[in-house]
C-alpha cells in the first residue's frame, strides 16, 4: 500500500481537489485528505490526473497493429505509458479476411498475456466496411462490405475482444449490421459519404459514435447535410484527432463548442512511425513519409497522426479547453464508449490505480497503471 499526497486530484467529477489517494492491490481504495497509508509520494504542486485511454491508435515505434506479433504490441504498450495512456485499443485497418482474422489472433494473444505498459483492453477494427469514396489511407482493392465479410469470423479470432467497429451507413447491409451488433459492440460511422437521412437511420439503429470527426467525411454545408450534422442531431459521440493538424485548433474549438466536452472523444490515430523520426515507412500496404512531423502517402493523404494522446490533451487545453474536459475526453469519454468506465477512465475508489502524475505546465512525472510505478 502507498499514498500519494497532496496532489491537485481531478477527481471522479472531473474538478480539482487538493486531496490525498492510497493504493491496494491495482486499486484505489482510499481518497481523502489527510491519508498517510503505508508508503508516502509527495506530489505537492502536481495534478494527478486519470490516465489516458486510447481507443484509436495504428501503431507506434515502427510496429503496425495490423501486422505485428507481441513483441510489437508490447513496444507500443511501453511507448504509449510513457506518453500518460494507460489504456489502449490496438487498432486494424481495411485487409483481407485471413490478414484481419491473424491480426487478431495476435492481438488477443497479446491480451491474454498481458503487456509491459497501458493494457491493451480490445481492439478497434476500423474497416473494411468503409466507402471507396472516403477511403482515407484504406487499400480501395480490400474494403467490402459486412455481407462480404463475416463479422463473427474476424470477432472469434479476436476472442470477443472487439470493442468498436468502424462502418459507412450507405453500404449495402450496413443496417442489417448495425442492429445486429449495436449491443455487443460500439458502432461508429466513418470513412462515409453518406446523406443526412442515412446516419441519421444508422443513430437510431444503434450506431452511436463517429470516427474521427470531419476527416474522412464531407465537409459541413448549410443546405447539404451529411455524417457531422446527423451527429450533432443524433446525440452521437465524436472522435477528434487533437494533433492540429488533421483538424485545425479553430476547428476544434467549434467542435468543442459544438459538442460539448460530454460528447468528444480524443484520439491520436498514430501510425506505426510514432514515436519514431522523419523517414519512410510501409503502413497499411503503402509507403508514407515522415516530414515536419507528419505522415503522408505519396499523391499527399494524411494517414495517421504522428502526435501521443497526451499531446493531443495538451494542444486542446493551449486552444482554450478547460484542462478537466480535455482530460475527460481522453479518459472518461472513451472509456465509457467501450464499456469499461466501470474500471478504468476516472478516479474514484474501487477503480483500476491508473493515473499520471504531472507539473503545472503539464510535463508528465509519473505513470501508474494497476498501481505499478511505470
Amino acid at each position: 500500500m502507498y499514498t500519494i499526497k497532496n496532489a491537485n486530484v481531478l477527481n471522479e467529477n472531473f474538478i480539482f481537489e487538493k486531496t490525498d489517494i492510497a493504493v491496494e492491490d491495482k486499486k484505489i481504495v482510499k481518497i481523502a485528505p489527510k491519508l498517510f497509508l503505508g508508503d508516502i509520494i509527495d506530489a505537492d504542486e502536481c495534478y494527478l490526473l486519470p490516465g489516458l485511454v486510447n481507443i484509436h491508435t495504428h501503431g507506434a515505434m515502427g510496429y503496425d497493429a495490423t501486422e505485428c506479433n507481441y513483441k510489437g504490441i508490447n513496444a507500443m504498450s511501453k511507448y504509449w505509458a510513457k506518453t500518460g495512456t494507460t489504456s489502449f485499443l490496438p487498432t486494424v485497418m481495411t485487409a483481407p479476411q485471413s490478414v484481419l482474422c491473424s491480426a487478431m489472433e495476435r492481438i488477443n494473444k497479446a491480451i491474454e498475456r498481458g503487456v509491459d505498459g497501458a493494457s491493451v483492453v480490445g481492439i478497434n477494427m476500423e474497416g473494411p466496411y468503409l466507402s471507396e469514396r472516403y477511403k482515407g489511407a484504406h487499400r480501395p482493392d480490400w474494403l467490402c462490405t459486412s455481407k462480404e465479410l463475416d463479422f463473427d469470423t474476424v470477432q472469434e479470432a479476436a476472442g470477443g475482444n472487439i470493442r468498436l467497429v468502424t462502418i459507412a451507413p450507405e453500404l449495402d447491409g450496413s443496417d442489417e449490421f448495425i442492429r445486429k451488433y449495436a449491443r455487443k459492440v460500439c458502432i461508429s460511422l466513418g470513412h462515409s459519404n453518406a446523406d443526412y437521412e442515412t446516419c441519421m437511420s444508422a443513430f437510431e439503429n444503434g450506431a452511436s459514435q463517429v470516427t474521427h470527426l470531419f476527416n474522412a467525411m464531407p465537409s459541413v454545408h448549410h443546405r447539404d447535410l451529411h455524417l457531422i450534422e446527423a451527429a450533432y442531431d443524433g446525440g452521437a459521440m465524436v472522435e477528434l484527432i487533437g494533433d492540429g493538424l488533421h483538424v485545425k485548433s479553430t476547428t476544434a474549438m467549434m467542435a468543442y463548442k459544438l459538442f460539448g466536452p460530454d460528447r468528444m472523444i480524443l484520439i491520436n490515430d498514430s501510425v506505426n512511425a510514432a514515436g519514431l523520426g522523419e523517414g519512410v515507412y510501409d503502413f497499411g500496404g503503402y509507403e508514407v513519409v515522415v516530414k515536419d512531423g507528419v505522415a503522408r502517402q505519396a499523391d499527399g493523404t494524411i494517414c495517421g497522426g504522428m502526435a501521443s494522446l497526451w499531446d493531443c490533451v495538451k494542444n486542446m487545453a493551449s486552444w482554450g479547453v478547460r484542462l478537466e474536459d480535455a482530460v475527460k475526453m481522453a479518459s472518461y469519454n472513451p472509456a465509457r464508449q467501450i464499456g469499461l468506465s466501470g474500471s478504468i477512465g476516472s478516479i474514484k475508489e474501487g477503480k483500476d490505480a491508473d493515473f499520471v502524475i504531472a507539473t503545472n505546465k503539464l510535463d508528465i512525472k509519473d505513470v501508474f497503471i494497476k498501481g505499478r510505478k511505470i
